[in-house]
């Protein structure tokens, strides 16, 4: 019997008769581990490798950022705060969601020992851009919902304002550790890799959404230590700016792409040769 979990990330849009012996997953008895540790000791090595790409993409993160904020400087006045907050939000996200999807895209290749070049960053954004908005916007949706949900319990108060704001903390944690997974699985899906020969896999915001909801489901002890991982990594790059602004977004893109490539290959998504020698495009 092949993994359930397997077959939920694969996710094929077509049913075949035979997809009982497709490539895509495996017994679940004879799955490999992944091992977070060895992930992301592979990550730092990498960051170090291709520090002239973490330096790059954690530097145009920062400019565009700047370039979304100062929107706000840029409307008039008398626009209400929230609507200004919203409209700055939201082009923040225009600007930022296709530069992610460029990282994620040179991050994969530098996961899979492959060149690099600033035409790879771009091709990334430009390719992955549409899908990235998307996801970006859906963000922002879930993010806007969880701070009015948190203002009206906090508010509330007494115990039921306590319980609902301690469920609300912990849906967005499992909404945060889904969200590790998705830059990586946004590039894997948008590639084919979750393709067989017998289907083509879904595309898009939504399919990714759900990939790493089964993803984080499925191995919990394991997102929530990638989630550690990176809030300890963001709390040291952010305790200067210089580091925020060299190594973060970069850097925080390889901890993420290793590990989740790391569970791809344990349900036979991705071949066991992930950390082989050099190939080229």
């Amino acid at each position: 019997m092949k993994s359930d979990l397997s077959r939920a990330i694969s996710e094929p849009d077509l049913a075949s008769p035979d997809s009982d012996t497709g490539e895509i997953g495996t017994d679940s008895r004879s799955l490999p581990s992944a091992s977070l540790g060895r992930s992301l000791v592979i990550a730092i090595r990498l960051s170090w490798d291709r520090l002239g790409m973490v330096l790059a993409v954690s530097l145009l993160g920062v400019v565009v950022s700047l370039l979304g904020l100062s929107v706000g400087l840029l409307l008039p006045a008398v626009i209400p705060v929230p609507v200004k907050s919203l409209c700055v939000a939201v082009c923040w996200v225009l600007l930022f969601a296709p530069l992610t999807a460029g990282a994620f895209a040179v991050a994969d290749r530098a996961a899979d020992h492959r060149e690099i070049t600033p035409l790879h960053l771009w091709e990334g954004a430009r390719r992955f851009g549409g899908v990235a908005i998307r996801l970006g916007l859906i963000h922002l949706f879930v993010a806007l919902v969880a701070a009015t949900n948190a203002f009206f319990y906090v508010n509330l108060g007494g115990a039921f304002g306590a319980a609902a704001l301690t469920l609300s903390i912990g849906l967005v944690a499992f909404w945060t550790m889904m969200a590790l997974y998705q830059g990586p699985l946004l590039i894997a899906q948008e590639t084919g890799v979750f393709d067989t020969a017998a289907s083509r896999a879904k595309r898009g915001a939504k399919a990714v959404i759900r990939r790493s909801f089964f993803l984080a489901l499925g191995e919990p002890l394991f997102s929530l230590g990638l989630l550690a991982a990176t809030l300890i990594w963001s709390a040291l790059a952010f305790l200067t700016a210089v580091g925020a602004a060299l190594l973060w977004l970069g850097t925080l893109c390889l901890l993420t792409t290793l590990p989740t490539r790391a569970l791809l290959r344990r349900y036979a998504i991705l071949p066991e040769n992930e950390d082989s020698p050099a190939k080229e495009a």
